[in-house]
């Protein structure tokens, strides 16, 4: 917002003669001793101002005409002004022109106009300015002389002494309408309140403040109320920052910062921009004189630091970026797209206004007194927004329709597995589920889509939940992981009425769009095993709330129910000190932390120790009802001195009556003890057996709402009734301020390392309960085993025994060519092995060759300076743990091994970057990174679960090798290959849905390890190529984890790849020879298309002499090109091109191969068969202690 072209009206009369944009106006005789004048070409070049909206206009006259010729002379001045300075300046009409210029390093000038005054009442005027480039019009003006709309002023007067209030009129909102078919900006900057309220309820596109500030922070009629805010965000409208000391309340940079901040935190980083209002005011601010200033506002901004030296969340780039313009870009994106929208409607026709208003109020009230006949009723005809100072009265559920309704706990998820078993490809949630033969019989059925519709829920946090009973210490993490996925695919399965959201802005885009946001939590704490690992995978698989713990303790924390153990048990936890860490990671990851259900003394921990606001999900007020999952006095006002909110519940058992008026009662206590600021709802539909009479199920959250804002009781019995704003607050807005705050305390703390304290043993020995199964707490031993010395001769000696021919290369060069990608390494678990995966302190960019442990390790192959050695382009680092945990822990250890892998990789961004997918190896080395992939080995590794293979592949799990040296319960290992006694299973029926899954994923099938029935078995049935990630030649040395030359014949046929595993036991020698024999053979088989190399470095304890680490693969590379062995014989040399394919372009090949397939069954199910029982019979496995659902399998 600038008004220089209104300037240069009143003080040249609009000639260009005696002015020019490149003069240093502070200098000039007659602008220096304007004191509005802030504006030249020289101070916008200093302030770096790429884009400005040029206002023209002029304040009311009592001859509509000279108002529009006035306006229309400034848009001739401004355009001849850009003409003159078009080196700089470049008129701008649209997003795509804005973005040119700026590109081009112009000033993208837009035409704004100031005032709807100026069109006369006449929309062809309003027409005529669009044709004259005008892109913004603000409604009102300063003065309150538009008949069709109100302005800020009347906000000021008493009400009683106002004859009639218009706010926007009938025939104004023919404006806002017209306004966004022709594609122009709604400007309400000076509008009033209640006109305010009525375009953003009207308007089809987003609309804009151009010059305001937040009423909350400065109380001047020209700044915007909280209530209007969010409703603007909620439509993807923008706010734009004045620098007007009058709206600001002050003159220092800090009362922006103020403003800003504030916006921040009331409707997020999305809706914010500025809009100076230079030319418009006498004083200015100091730091912020004129438009070379703007560079001070955003290094504070950056800084995080007002003038006092008090500290803020520093704005990071990217909010700084949308501040700047991104945001007001996307706002005219948007308002364009409602034009192409409403292309094809025809203009709005020109009629008199009062004519007009006349026959639509005439329409009005015909129709209003045929319905009182109708209906024989008394009918109150309510404006939705009735704090308007016109104090009407308001029904309130109408606030559902201005902001999300956000439910904290919904237990459908858990619902769906009781009935459904979580197989919901032919579920229908769509439909009246009261009226299912199964879900009608069910008493904790409360949900469905037609239910939530009516409900008007705006955003839900579905609940991943399995019973702690039944699943502490056994197979909580896997069966969550379930529970999560089902989830997930529940909200893909309705993308017309559902859409996922892991943010807070992801809710406000949701409510935008008419959609349910729909978000993941998980309850309890016994769902992440104590390992503070699973709580970040669980954090990127979208869960965005964790509770403490359910109805049992966990080993860190204690439950409610042990508050009613009288006396309190000596072995009290509380918090422990390893509990606290769960605590602070949360923080760290921006996770809501939930503490209901948790114990008293929990809650006083929590909030003591956490750094952000926390939540209570689904729990109601103890005053009101004793009842130990509810919450005392005291904990609910130190809750909201620490901005936290409490969500109540409808349980009766836990709000202590079975009506709608018993949860009234707990909404108004809390109310009475945090203040408004400090409640919401959390429902526990789908949770319980029985829910109040008037609040049966989703569909009656309006009801409550509407007896909110009446203030009275069924009973009859009255309390004061809550106002909109208080309702808004309720609905959402305070579940959405605590979010926000949750993810400000996430950005400040992003440059902390992640918490990885094992939990003590201790711990669980204060717990009545030990673990029986293998934990990453055992204790190593501190053996290390003398490391073999082995003669390594140099490269030089034997390679000038043979003369190179002219046509020679050498073989390393092909590594700079095309990225060398290993298919196996097994560094992740010697970081368990050496480091208990503790790699804060750890340093993997030196020479381990050094280290005290890693150095006389005869299974440490690797390092970063060691990979750069070796021209290693990309790497699956393997998350891998033992058979010894399958059907125990496999799934929760899988996931620590996943999470270390990432955490190493983002330790190191200047050599290694996280990739996922062909292209990305591709961009890596482009970067000259190592393309860094995430493999799992062996099947153990998903429980016999379908849903843990999803969670694995959407964190990143490439490719999956399908057993390790044990048999799962759906597919042989090789060993028994050597078993001439045992039963041959090959691959099970259910094993092919594994195939097929992998198949749909895009995950790569790892046939290394499998039994040579599996091999066959699997080339049959896969869609797609599959790898042996690191094999070797049956033929070449019989061992049963080598490859038989029928099955390499298969996988040509399949278009496949074996890696070559560089391991002496599988090689049959201790020879870099041996590597190379393996590898001439293999390509005498399959040729040079289908052959990679898997060293297995860090996974084995002998490697071959000339290839014992990572750094060696040049060396392999030179001897193939030179085609002479070690001993001096010599083979077929490899050409350049074998040697490019052999580096990865044949992994590059078949990844890409698995992807198109993958894009091929876009529209193919998810494959959600359960394992049958009668796989684990036939494998000899039919007692599982630690699997909790056994019984669902039979």
């Amino acid at each position: 917002h600038n008004r220089l072209a209104i300037n240069i009206a009143n003080v040249t009369k609009n000639s260009l003669r005696e002015f020019d944009l490149n003069w240093d106006l502070q200098r000039h005789s007659v602008w220096s001793q304007i004191n509005t004048s802030r504006t030249d070409l020289i101070r916008l070049r200093a302030g770096q101002v790429y884009g400005q909206m040029w206002y023209v206009g002029l304040n009311c006259t009592e001859d509509p005409l000279e108002d529009m010729q006035s306006v229309i002379e400034q848009i001739d001045t401004l355009k001849r002004l850009i003409e003159r300075h078009q080196l700089d300046l470049s008129l701008a009409t649209s997003v795509e022109e804005l973005e040119t210029a700026i590109m081009q390093g112009k000033i993208s000038s837009l035409i704004a106009v100031k005032g709807g005054h100026t069109i006369n009442s006449k929309l062809g005027l309003l027409r005529t300015l669009y044709a004259l480039g005008v892109r913004c019009m603000s409604l009102a003006s300063e003065q309150n002389c538009c008949s069709w709309v109100d302005s800020s002023l009347v906000d000021m007067m008493d009400i009683g002494t106002v004859e009639l209030r218009h706010d926007l009129s009938l025939w104004g909102r023919l404006v806002v309408w017209e306004m966004n078919r022709l594609g122009m900006i709604v400007d309400l900057s000076y509008a009033s309140y209640g006109a305010t309220l009525d375009v953003l309820r009207y308007s089809r596109a987003p609309v804009i403040f151009s010059n305001a500030g937040a009423y909350a922070i400065n109380r001047h009629h020209l700044n915007v109320r909280e209530d209007v805010l969010i409703p603007l965000a909620t439509q993807g409208g923008l706010i734009m920052i004045s620098f007007d000391p009058k709206i600001l309340g002050g003159y220092t940079i800090d009362n922006v910062l103020e403003h800003l901040n504030y916006l921040r935190e009331v409707i997020g980083p999305d809706h914010i921009g500025i809009g100076s209002g230079f030319e418009a005011f006498d004083s200015a601010i100091d730091g912020l004189e004129d438009v070379s200033k703007f560079a001070n506002l955003f290094n504070a901004l950056q800084a995080g630091r007002y003038s006092d030296g008090e500290t803020f969340s520093p704005w990071s780039s990217e909010e700084l970026r949308k501040l700047a313009g991104l945001n007001f870009l996307r706002v005219f994106h948007e308002v364009e797209q409602v034009k192409r929208q409403l292309s094809q409607d025809p203009p709005f026709e020109d009629e008199d206004s009062e004519d007009l208003n006349k026959k639509l109020l005439t329409a009005c009230v015909v129709a209003v007194v045929i319905t009182i006949c109708a209906i024989v009723v008394p009918i109150a005809v309510v404006n939705s927004y009735d704090e308007a100072p016109t104090g009407r009265k308001f029904a309130g559920r109408e606030v559902l329709d201005e902001v999300p309704l956000i439910d904290g706990h919904n237990d459908l998820p858990f619902s769906i597995y009781l009935v459904e078993r979580n197989l919901i490809n032919h579920f229908n949630l769509d439909s009246n589920l009261k009226e299912h033969p199964v879900w009608a019989t069910v008493n904790t059925s409360h949900t469905d889509l037609p239910r939530l519709r009516q409900g008007k829920l705006g955003a839900q946090f579905w609940v991943a939940y399995i019973r702690c009973a039944d699943t502490q210490y056994k197979d909580a993490v896997a069966r969550t992981l379930e529970q999560i996925d089902v989830t997930k695919r529940i909200i893909r399965k309705y993308p017309n009425d559902l859409r996922y959201a892991d943010s807070a802005d992801g809710i406000m885009a949701a409510f935008r769009d008419r959609k349910l946001a729909s978000l993941i939590a998980v309850e309890g704490g016994h769902s992440i095993d104590s390992r503070l690992a699973v709580l970040r995978l669980f954090y990127e698989l979208g869960v965005r709330y964790l509770t403490l713990t359910h109805s049992c303790n966990t080993p860190w924390a204690d439950a409610s129910p042990i508050d009613d153990v009288k006396p309190a048990p000596a072995q009290l936890n509380n918090l422990s000190a390893w509990g606290r860490h769960v605590i602070w990671e949360m923080n760290r990851l921006g996770m809501m932390i939930d503490i209901s259900h948790v114990s008293y003394g929990v809650m006083r921990d929590v909030l003591e120790h956490s750094r952000a606001p926390v939540i209570f999900s689904h729990s109601s007020a103890h005053a009101v009802h004793e009842h130990h999952r509810n919450v005392q006095d005291d904990i609910l006002r130190e809750l909201g001195s620490k901005r936290g909110i409490v969500m109540v519940n409808f349980y009766p058992l836990f709000v202590g009556g079975n009506t709608i008026d018993d949860v009234i009662k707990h909404l108004n206590h809390i109310r009475s003890i945090t203040g408004v600021d400090h409640i919401g709802l959390g429902g526990d539909y789908n949770g319980v057996a029985v829910t109040p009479e008037g609040l049966e199920d989703v569909s009656k959250y309006p009801d409550l709402f509407d007896m909110l804002a009446n203030g009275e009781l069924r009973t009859g019995e009255r309390f004061e009734p809550w106002t909109r704003d208080d309702l808004q607050k309720l609905a959402g807005l305070n579940l959405i301020r605590v979010f926000r705050e949750v993810e400000r305390i996430r950005d400040t703390l992003s440059g902390e390392d992640p918490y990885e304290d094992l939990i003590p043993y201790e711990e669980f020995v204060l717990m009545a309960h030990k673990k029986t199964l293998t934990m990453g707490v055992l204790i190593l031993s501190a053996v290390v085993a003398v490391a073999i010395a082995v003669p390594i001769a140099s490269n030089s000696d034997t390679d000038n025994k043979v003369l190179p021919e002219a046509n020679q290369f050498f073989g390393r060069t092909v590594l700079d060519e095309v990225p060398l990608i290993d298919g196996h390494n097994d560094l992740p678990w010697n970081l368990y092995n050496y480091e208990r995966n503790q790699i804060n302190k750890f340093e993997l960019n030196a020479d381990l060759k050094a280290h005290p442990v890693w150095g006389p390790a005869t299974n440490s192959h690797t390092d970063i300076p060691r990979l750069r050695e070796g021209k290693v382009g990309a790497q699956f680092w393997v998350a891998y743990v033992a058979c010894d945990n399958q059907y125990k822990d496999a799934v929760e250890r899988t996931m620590e091994q996943i999470d270390v892998i990432k955490r190493m990789v983002r330790k190191y961004p200047e050599h290694m970057k996280y990739v996922t997918s062909t292209e990305g190896i591709m961009e890596a080395f482009r970067e000259r990174k190592i393309g860094s992939l995430i493999a799992v080995e062996g099947g153990h590794s998903m429980d016999s679960r379908l849903a843990v293979l999803r969670m694995f592949y959407e964190l990143g799990v490439r490719y999956m090798t399908l057993t390790h040296s044990c048999n799962t319960p759906w597919a042989d290992a090789s060993p028994i290959d050597n078993q001439s006694e045992a039963t041959l299973r090959n691959v099970t029926d259910w094993g092919r849905n594994v195939l097929w899954e992998m198949n749909r994923l895009g995950m790569l099938i790892d046939v290394s390890h499998v039994s040579h029935g599996v091999m066959v078995e699997v080339l049959e049935h896969t869609k797609a190529p599959v790898i042996f990630s690191h094999s070797s030649s049956y033929a070449v040395f019989q061992h049963h984890r080598n490859v038989r030359d029928d099955v390499l014949k298969k996988l040509v046929d399949n278009n496949g790849i074996i890696m070559v595993n560089f391991y002496t036991g599988f090689i049959g020698g201790r020879s870099i020879d041996n590597v190379i024999e393996h590898l001439n053979y293999i390509k005498s088989i399959t040729g040079p298309d289908h052959i990679g190399l898997g060293g297995d470095f860090d996974g084995v304890t002998d490697v071959p002499v000339f290839l014992d680490d990572v750094s060696k693969y040049p060396d392999l590379f030179d001897l193939l090109a030179e085609g002479v062995f070690k001993n001096g014989t010599t083979f077929e040399p490899w050409t350049r091109e074998d040697l490019r394919k052999l580096a990865g372009e044949n992994l590059l090949r078949v990844f890409r191969e698995v992807e198109r397939v993958r894009d091929g069954m876009v529209d193919v199910e998810p494959y959600e068969d359960l394992i049958p029982f009668q796989d684990f019979v036939d494998a000899g496995v039919a007692e599982q202690p630690c699997m909790s659902d056994i019984e669902i399998h039979k």
